[in-house]
């Protein structure tokens, strides 16, 4: 009796990842065939510190700088709180080339924010609260994370390990005008 089966190799609907050079050995990407990834290996371990005596309380946000240590790069963090509970945060160059593109909220239209205040401050550490203060945001400084707490505890931290990374924008090639002239 002969087995119904399916062909493994029959054209199919799902899409699927293609590595170059794989011949079908492997079905999904890895870290290394990823450019991004790739470029973030070649970096030198890089750590940000938050600078604390920047912080600056708006009416819609926080501010706070951030400060890469070896090559000096400062980044600005927006810490906001939206009055349905969440916590949303930003980070961006403190001087861009270019505005970066930023989609509108779409779920929800522009959401409404609840203002910010300083529970506590240490060298090393702020401690920010709204509404209730049953919340509370921790911005550390180096290495650079931030904790988020319900009464006292410990609900997220966002990079525990100190490994962010951050890809500035960068003005596009120019030729330089020795190869233009070597194109006339």
């Amino acid at each position: 009796m002969a087995e119904a089966g399916v062909d493994k190799h029959a054209p199919t609907d799902e899409l699927q990842s293609v590595v170059p050079g794989d011949e079908g050995k492997e079905k999904f990407k890895r870290a290394e065939h990823i450019l991004f990834y790739k470029r973030q290996k070649a970096r030198s371990a890089s750590q940000y510190c938050a600078l604390l005596d920047t912080l600056v309380l708006r009416e819609r946000a926080a501010a706070v700088e951030l400060c890469e240590s070896s090559s000096q790069e400062h980044l600005l963090l927006l810490i906001h709180e939206v009055s349905n509970g969440t916590l949303r945060f930003t980070i961006d160059e403190l001087q861009p080339v270019r505005t970066r593109y930023k989609p509108a909220d779409v779920l929800i239209g522009e959401p409404k924010y609840e203002q910010l205040r300083i529970e506590w401050r240490r060298a090393d550490c702020v401690s920010l609260t709204w509404g209730s203060g049953q919340y509370h945001i921790q911005v550390f400084a180096f290495p650079f994370h931030l904790e988020i707490l319900y009464e006292d505890e410990l609900m997220v931290t966002f990079n525990p390990k100190g490994r962010l990374c951050f890809e500035t924008l960068s003005n596009p090639a120019r030729p330089s005008s020795s190869s233009r002239q070597a194109r006339i």
